[in-house]
C-alpha cells in the first residue's frame, strides 16, 4: 500500500523542488505551493475533507481513528523549518518573501488555538 509519507515525499519533491535548489520560484509555483500549503493545513482541522484549494486527500476510517493530523503536522513542520532556510538563502526577493510567508501561515495554523 502507499503509504501517507510516502505521498507527501513525493509530493514534496515536485512541488518544492526550489525550496532545496535555492532557485527562484514564478507566480505559478508559487500559486501551486500556497494552494499545497492550505490543503495540508486543512488537514489538520478537519482530516476528512479539506475544501477550497482543489487538492483534495480523502481519509477513510473516523477521525479519531487515523494518523493523517500527526503525519501532516511533523510534515508542515519540517516543510517550515526548510522554508525559512531557503528563505534566509535565497537571492530572488520575491522567493524569499514567498518562502518567509509559508513559513507564517505553516507557524500560524500549528499554534492555532483550538
Amino acid at each position: 500500500a502507499y503509504q501517507v509519507i510516502e505521498l507527501l515525499a513525493d509530493l514534496k519533491k515536485g512541488i518544492w523542488a526550489e525550496v532545496s535548489s535555492r532557485k527562484p520560484v514564478d507566480i505559478y509555483r508559487r500559486n501551486l505551493q500556497r494552494s499545497y500549503i492550505s490543503s495540508l493545513i486543512g488537514l489538520l482541522k478537519s482530516p476528512s475533507f479539506p475544501s477550497g484549494s482543489g487538492i483534495v486527500i480523502f481519509i477513510s476510517g473516523g477521525n479519531d481513528k487515523n494518523d493523517i493530523q500527526s503525519v501532516v503536522r511533523g510534515y508542515l513542520t519540517g516543510l517550515r523549518t526548510e522554508a525559512l532556510a531557503a528563505s534566509a538563502a535565497v537571492a530572488d526577493q520575491m522567493t524569499k518573501f514567498h518562502l518567509q510567508d509559508i513559513a507564517k501561515r505553516i507557524d500560524n495554523a500549528l499554534n492555532a488555538k483550538d
